[in-house]
């Protein structure tokens, strides 16, 4: 029986197309990070405390664009396997990162950190059943083996084909979300299904762009026009996050404008600021209410550490964020620009 390091060694080996050749590279990051955790006793702690979660997001990313320009059903399957390992991982994220934050807050209610400690045990047990279900420790017979043997059978484009295919799929996600946002498609009343769903959204963008392994690249400008200026900060031009993988040999790159995506960076990251503030200020009193500790003396004080006081209001999130979608897409038309960058390639 070969085992699924070997199989995907030989699938490597004789892999041609672009396509299977970034799948294979995630699988095969994603592998890593499962013999890692295998051996531990508590896998689903050790598999969350790897980089699975990005390898997860990148297949997802991959196969988002390859049901579009390839077989349908067969990367909606592949597709829907890794998502709802990734939501998982989210959700032990979320109740790791609270309770991380909390235990370093001075006086903070030993019972709201129970609370915070028993959802992130609950998520992590939930993760396990999903991982032992799926078989993703096995050698056979696994989710991750199914998964090879699915894009074995794939018939793959070359390599002109499918960066047309790419260009093509991306504009038309690039354009769509320009509409939805255009046309009022997000409420930013609802911090989960607007604000936050907003920001994935753009997400996306980026995702696609690490997980396409080089395909897309960043085109630099010379004097860039001024309103690039509030963007283009030190911290978002040296981020890891926008030092995009190296083209690679044979591949004719797709472009996007460095300062449009330098933009559409900083703008991730402002609603994130949004985002985190009222998502703390909803967990915080969900969290004191489940554990009786609502009225508690030393309460308010422990949220003022965390939350700033000039930041603890629900009703300003909606207006801060259309503002800053007025700014992205109405004004200065990030998205439409990023859009007509890759049409010129």
């Amino acid at each position: 029986m070969q085992s699924l390091r070997g199989k995907l060694a030989h699938l490597t080996s004789k892999a041609g197309e672009p396509g299977m050749q970034r799948f294979l590279l995630h699988s095969a990051s994603l592998l890593s990070c499962l013999e890692k955790a295998r051996e531990d006793k508590n896998q689903a702690l050790a598999l969350y405390q790897t980089n699975a979660r990005q390898c997860l997001f990148y297949l997802q990313a991959l196969c988002r664009a390859y049901k579009k320009t390839g077989t349908k059903k067969r990367f909606k399957d592949i597709g829907g396997a890794v998502k709802i390992l990734e939501d998982q991982l989210g959700k032990i994220d979320y109740w790791d990162g609270w309770l991380k934050e909390c235990s370093a807050c001075k006086g903070f209610p030993i019972a709201m950190l129970r609370t915070l400690r028993d959802h992130r045990e609950r998520e992590l047990l939930v993760f396990q059943r999903m991982l032992d279900d799926g078989r993703w420790f096995a050698e056979d017979d696994s989710t991750l083996d199914h998964i090879l043997d699915s894009l074995a059978e794939e018939d793959w484009h070359k390599a002109g084909k499918d960066r047309e295919k790419i260009g093509r799929f991306l504009i038309d996600e690039i354009t769509e979300l320009d509409a939805a946002c255009r046309s009022g498609g997000f409420d930013f009343h609802e911090l989960e299904t607007g604000v936050h769903e907003f920001r994935r959204q753009l997400r996306w963008i980026g995702i696609y762009a690490f997980a396409f392994d080089g395909l897309i690249q960043l085109r630099m400008v010379e004097n860039p026009e001024s309103l690039y200026q509030k963007y283009m900060t030190e911290a978002v031009v040296k981020s890891p996050f926008n030092s995009l993988p190296p083209e690679k040999t044979g591949i004719v790159p797709l472009h996007f404008s460095a300062p449009d995506y330098y933009a559409l960076s900083w703008i991730i990251a402002e609603i994130g600021k949004i985002k985190d503030v009222g998502q703390k200020i909803e967990a915080l009193h969900d969290v004191a209410r489940e554990s009786n500790c609502e009225g508690q003396r030393n309460l308010e004080a422990c949220y003022a550490r965390i939350i700033p006081d000039a930041e603890r209001t629900l009703t300003d999130i909606p207006l801060k964020t259309t503002g800053l979608l007025e700014t992205l897409v109405m004004r200065d038309c990030i998205l439409q620009r990023l859009a007509a960058s890759l049409a010129k390639c």
